[in-house]
């Protein structure tokens, strides 16, 4: 297995033909909501790639306000694991999103922007 890490903003790698369709992962951890970490992530993704985000209790409130950013980004099937056993008593649970088409030109859009102004 190869992985990649790369220190630069994730609106920029998005927009970088190096990066941008490449992957078969992007992870999360602490990132933002839904929107956001979709809009940071899906661009990176081939199509059949995955979106693993770890997100606490409000992850399900973020699935719902994610909508928009799911149908224009190219995002599909979602599913919520639990990360951790019950005998952990943590409410972290992990939001995989399948990436089921391309994701349009225009995202992610300019640094600052998807966090300002969530889609």
């Amino acid at each position: 297995m190869r992985t990649t890490a790369v220190q630069e903003r994730a609106e920029n790698v998005g927009q970088d033909s190096a990066f941008r369709g490449r992957y078969d992962v992007a992870s999360s951890r602490a990132v933002g909501p839904m929107p956001v970490v979709l809009e940071y992530s899906l661009p990176l993704l081939k199509v059949g790639g995955r979106v693993l985000a770890m997100k606490g209790p409000k992850a399900e409130t973020e699935l719902e306000a994610s909508g928009d950013a799911l149908m224009k980004l190219g995002g599909g099937e979602v599913a919520v694991v639990e990360a951790y056993p019950e005998s952990f008593d943590n409410e972290l649970v992990i939001v995989s999103v399948l990436k089921e088409s391309a994701t349009p030109k225009e995202f992610p859009r300019l640094p600052g922007l998807p966090k300002k102004q969530p889609l």
